[in-house]
């Protein structure tokens, strides 16, 4: 009879497991965030939910650096010819001239900013902030039903200390392809182990994870509410590529 043991991993500087990644496929790294680019046109409130169904944010420049990698990225993305503006999420829609996300000009702060001259100026009732198409990425108002491109930002989670995890294996050491069932909050594009645990971690219902490549063939975070011992070996599955772990 095979024996499952657990192994302690710990993913840290110079300690990387094989799944470990910080931003998942199709999203792009810059500093402490990833950022991906949706080529589907949509309103800035359908923008700002479908960003928010991935957990991440509709993206904001927060200094000149990565006002240029957010510019470049969009242009990359459509081969250098987008058709429209970029949804960011910068916006006024509470308050008629208190913009969320984005400082004016002029104001008693250093913070970044890069409005067109005159811009915001509310014409159409533009309420939403975007990347101008026709400005070279300086920030114009729009009305926030316009259907624009979108892009979205996910902060990566700090960490003071290498992230631990357990990891079922079995007696001889292998890496047991077994997943909780029954018990999954919340399914995620992969962040890699690290992220998913930590993603895991910031929920407070969260108490295990599985990391699963789906039929699809892309790799998954799936969130569970229970750790093995609370669901019992009945609720272990062997999947072919999945794995469990404990927090």
């Amino acid at each position: 009879m095979r024996l499952a043991v657990t192994l302690l991993l710990v993913v840290g500087v110079g300690h990387v497991f094989v799944f470990a990644s910080l931003c998942p496929p199709e999203w792009q790294r810059f500093g402490d965030s990833c950022y991906v680019m949706m080529t589907q046109r949509m309103s800035w409130h359908e923008a700002d939910q479908s960003c928010r169904e991935m957990d991440a944010s509709l993206a904001v420049p927060n200094s000149a650096p990565e006002q240029k990698f957010m510019w470049e990225l969009f242009l990359q993305t459509f081969d250098n010819n987008p058709e429209v503006s970029l949804w960011i999420g910068c916006n006024d829609i509470a308050e008629e001239g208190t913009w969320k996300q984005c400082p004016l000009k002029g104001g008693n702060h250093s913070l970044y900013e890069n409005w067109k001259a005159g811009q915001p100026d509310n014409v159409a009732g533009g309420d939403c902030g975007v990347l101008g198409l026709r400005l070279n990425g300086q920030w114009d108002d729009q009305d926030c039903g316009l259907r624009r491109h979108v892009a979205c930002e996910y902060h990566i989670p700090r960490s003071n200390g290498p992230a631990t995890f357990c990891l079922t294996t079995e007696a001889e050491g292998s890496m047991s392809p077994k997943c909780l069932v029954g018990h999954i909050l919340r399914k995620l594009p992969i962040w890699g182990v690290v992220s998913c645990g930590k993603a895991c971690r910031s929920r407070p219902r969260c108490r295990s994870f599985n990391v699963l490549k789906n039929s699809r063939g892309d790799w998954e975070c799936q969130l569970n509410s229970a750790t093995r011992l609370e669901a019992g070996e009945e609720n272990m599955e062997e999947i072919n590529n999945c794995y469990f772990f404990d927090l």
